[in-house]
């Protein structure tokens, strides 16, 4: 009985797992998802939140979002490196569908459009870790309890993201300033002078998705309607979804005369669940919370198809009106 214990032991001993200490050089970062909850207007939601880390000097980066989204994501990395002034050179993420559509057999990584564009537009190396060991990234994993436990906690109570997100930026430029002066000055140095330079256009933050107006003068975008003008209907789109909106473009054309391309139209939607936006070429109306007379909306969002969006009339054969609550005010555009 002694020897066979002996020789388990042995065993047990030679197929345990072993770790070596990371070295972070600087200018490299690591990026992950957390999950906390957050009461926004008196309703209690689970959020998602973005984190990036510098490992070398332990800058980071924390913004919130409705849900972990293909927009959330591509909006994290832009907001980050604005924050930073720079592009890291290399970033290490988990498998996550967001950035990996399929793993190969060979462990190679099949990455998906979004993230390709991401990647190709702003030039840095993707790296990801081993599926389930989240030690390969212990940086941001501590970040993201770090983030829940220092911010998150107790559940913070805001009228939207948008000012819980203005408090996170707050905190992480503290954060910036913190280790500017302290004993990590000189790493940190170290990264902000290895990052990449921005580069000289932006980058759209939104997923790209093609469509089709219907015969009704609507949209589809994740399982939702959005209307659109009368007059581009059964006309092939392209949907822009960001965090804050929907953009539907019409394709480029070209003019009959001289055959250059000719701006294309454009409206977007807010996305939101109490107010809905349609924005075209020249006015915009805006569905309010209320109507005028302070009566609540009603649950049909189906409105008046417009053939006219500056002078506000309806389509022709249209004997529709829209409702008091919608308003015309100049275009941004």
């Amino acid at each position: 009985y002694t020897i066979v214990k002996d020789y388990v032991r042995s065993q047990r001993q030679s197929v345990r797992e072993a770790f070596v200490p990371l070295h972070h050089p600087p200018g490299h970062a690591q990026v992950d998802f957390g999950e906390a909850v957050v009461e926004i207007g008196g309703l209690r939601e689970k959020i998602a939140f973005f984190c990036l880390i510098l490992p070398h000097s332990d800058v980071w980066f924390v913004k919130a979002y409705p849900r972990q989204t293909t927009e959330a994501f591509l909006d994290g990395h832009v907001s980050a490196f604005a924050l930073l002034g720079g592009i890291p050179r290399s970033i290490l993420y988990d498998n996550t569908t967001l950035a990996v559509a399929r793993i190969l057999g060979d462990g190679e990584r099949q990455r998906t459009r979004a993230f390709t564009h991401l990647q190709s537009h702003h030039l840095f190396r993707d790296r990801f870790g081993r599926p389930g060991k989240g030690n390969d990234k212990g940086k941001v994993e501590a970040l993201v309890k770090t983030a829940r436990r220092t911010f998150l906690v107790l559940i913070p109570k805001v009228p939207d993201l948008a000012v819980l997100n203005e408090w996170l930026q707050a905190r992480c430029l503290e954060r910036l300033d913190a280790l500017g002066q302290g004993e990590r000055a000189v790493a940190l140095l170290a990264d902000l002078e290895a990052l990449r330079a921005l580069p000289a256009a932006p980058f759209e933050a939104c997923e790209h998705m093609p469509g089709r107006v219907s015969s009704t003068s609507l949209v589809r975008y994740r399982l939702v309607d959005y209307s659109a003008p009368a007059i581009h209907a059964h006309k092939k789109v392209t949907i822009k979804g960001y965090v804050d909106r929907v953009e539907v473009a019409l394709a480029l054309r070209s003019s009959p005369a001289t055959g250059a391309p000719m701006s294309a139209a454009t409206w977007s939607t807010i996305r939101c669940t109490t107010s809905r936006c349609w924005r075209g070429s020249r006015a915009r109306w805006t569905r309010r919370r209320r109507c005028a007379d302070g009566s609540s909306i009603r649950p049909s969002m189906r409105c008046a198809a417009f053939s006219r969006p500056a002078s506000g009339r309806a389509a022709s054969g249209n004997t529709s009106r829209p409702c008091a609550c919608w308003r015309t005010s100049p275009s941004t555009k």
